[in-house]
């Protein structure tokens, strides 16, 4: 079957240091209202006698909520107009496209460059393009942007030396190939010239991963309409339950945390030490809690608002997170 694809290459690294709004994405004013060709006549198709299902792949490029409404109406109309049983499947990752179409698994998904080129290899070319996407204006092309949080210092490639980069996920174009070649290209060692740099997950996570203060800078897509001007939109994020980031700085910090009342893994029961300048994040439904042995060098942000912290350096200290609630201290051990 053919997948629905766009083979354009994703282009440069274009912005740095977006504002004012936080976090920010270049945006180019809307173009003319472009006429569309029409659908083909509705009806079942030979080929239904031979294909049980349509199975679309999802890629983690945005919220699941979000994702899953975008493509709802989508898998309707491929079920009423061509008169096929139709179902979504969400990929935990890029790979999960890649590995869905090479084990046949999957018939059509939108995806980028590097995602249609490693599904390519691995079936042996056995994958068509059908449409491309494009812009109000009628431009195909989008951009790869680097992103801060408005509120950053940095506004140049030279002030992220020595900060710390989130990559969209390895198998993304605009958020990891073309970034990281670009910057090869401009002499720039990813290994070296940054403090460290990781995978978010995809292109959303990585929004939230800067805004949570998790990594300095991120990479994704932006459209290409226009010239590359530094106009804005905003993006609200929406938190469903607890999302704590805790992160030590300026010194060891014995940490210990319950998660819905029930002692986390990642520390385990007898807690853990924790090394400056690492971050770790908890998700809850109702309540976080955690011990720290020095509250001064404990730093919090919950549901992407920084708290700081919350008590002085060398004081073992409890706090409950259980919004709408402030924080509260407690006697827990």
């Amino acid at each position: 079957m053919m997948t629905h694809a766009s083979l354009l290459r994703r282009q440069a690294l274009a912005l740095l240091g977006l504002a004012p709004a936080l976090p920010a994405l270049a945006q180019a004013p809307a173009g003319p209202t472009r006429a569309f060709p029409p659908m083909p006549p509705a009806g079942r198709r030979p080929w239904a006698d031979q294909v049980r299902e349509i199975r679309i792949g999802l890629l983690t490029d945005e919220n699941q909520a979000d994702r899953l409404a975008r493509t709802r109406a989508y898998r309707e109309l491929i079920a009423q107009h061509f008169q096929v049983p139709t179902r979504i499947y969400e990929a935990a990752d890029y790979n999960g496209v890649v590995q869905g179409f090479s084990a046949r698994q999957l018939e059509i998904s939108g995806m980028g460059a590097l995602v249609y080129a490693r599904i390519w290899i691995d079936t042996n070319g056995n994958v068509e393009p059908l449409v491309t996407a494009l812009n109000e204006d009628g431009v195909a092309t989008y951009l790869s942007v680097m992103y801060v949080r408005a509120d950053s210092p940095i506004r140049s490639l030279d002030d992220m030396r020595g900060k710390s980069l989130a990559w969209s996920d390895p198998n993304s174009t605009s958020g990891f190939l073309v970034p990281r070649s670009e910057l090869r290209e401009a002499g720039i060692d990813i290994n070296t010239y940054f403090s460290r740099t990781g995978f978010a997950g995809g292109q959303e996570q990585g929004v939230v991963a800067v805004l949570n203060r998790q990594y300095d800078a991120g990479v994704t897509a932006t459209s290409a309409e226009g010239k590359a001007t530094t106009l804005t939109r905003n993006v609200s994020i929406v938190y469903k339950g607890v999302n704590l980031v805790v992160r030590v700085k300026g010194s060891t910090a014995w940490l210990k945390v319950w998660v819905d009342g029930k002692i986390d893994d990642q520390l385990g029961v007898a807690g853990s030490v924790v090394g400056s300048g690492k971050t770790l994040t908890f998700t809850g439904k109702e309540s976080i809690e955690v011990r720290t042995g020095s509250s001064g060098v404990t730093y919090f942000t919950l549901n992407g608002t920084s708290l700081g912290a919350l008590g002085p350096s060398g004081m073992p200290e409890t706090w409950l997170f259980a919004p709408p609630a402030p924080p509260e201290q407690t006697q827990r051990r």
